[in-house]
């Protein structure tokens, strides 16, 4: 667990980025911001580029946690996955985390820090349960792993979220799209004979 200095360190981190931004921010900056002085940043993160993945992991933690509370009626893995991409492409670029990871995947870490095992974790954790029913009941595709999925989902999510524009804006195309071409890579469907 992060420790309380180290939330209120990357707080103050949060805060900065939005003063200076990004490219702009340093430790010094950060220390100050937080009434610290600078070794006690270099004490709980190693480097400027710690404490910026952190910042990253924990606005992903937070986002995560949200998004499985909220669709946590959903029983069908299938269905979950639907609903939080539709739901992500709509409400995420509203959120002012979402501005702060898109800053940061323009910079080198941003994209490898979302897609290491511990980026990709919290969603992982927001659809474990309805993973497992999948995959007891036979639904997903042999051989996938929960971090398959999970790097999947981001990576889909992260697509249309970093377009400016994409070719569906309709909701109800892009809901059909997905479902039809998309999302059924990863599940078997059953076949009736008539």
């Amino acid at each position: 667990m992060i420790k309380k200095k180290q939330e209120e360190l990357l707080d103050a981190v949060e805060r900065c980025f939005a003063r200076y931004g990004i490219d702009k921010t340093n430790l010094q900056d950060v220390a100050a911001e937080a009434g610290v002085s600078r070794q006690t940043v270099y004490r709980y993160f190693r480097d400027k580029n710690a404490l910026f993945e952190e910042v990253v992991l924990r606005a992903m933690r937070h986002f995560w946690q949200g998004v499985g509370l909220r669709f946590s009626h959903l029983d069908d893995l299938e269905n979950w996955l639907l609903e939080v991409i539709l739901y992500c492409v709509d409400e995420v670029p509203k959120d002012p985390h979402h501005a702060l990871i898109r800053q940061l995947d323009s910079v080198d870490s941003g994209m490898p820090i979302s897609l290491s095992l511990e980026g990709v974790q919290p969603i992982v954790l927001a659809f474990a349960e309805q993973f497992e029913r999948a995959k007891s009941n036979g639904s997903l595709k042999s051989g996938l792993t929960e971090i398959n999925v999970g790097v999947w989902a981001y990576r889909l999510i992260h697509t249309y979220l970093m377009l400016d524009q994409y070719p569906m804006r309709d909701k109800n195309e892009l809901r059909h799209w997905l479902s039809e071409y998309v999302l059924s890579g990863l599940f078997n469907k059953q076949v009736f004979a008539e």
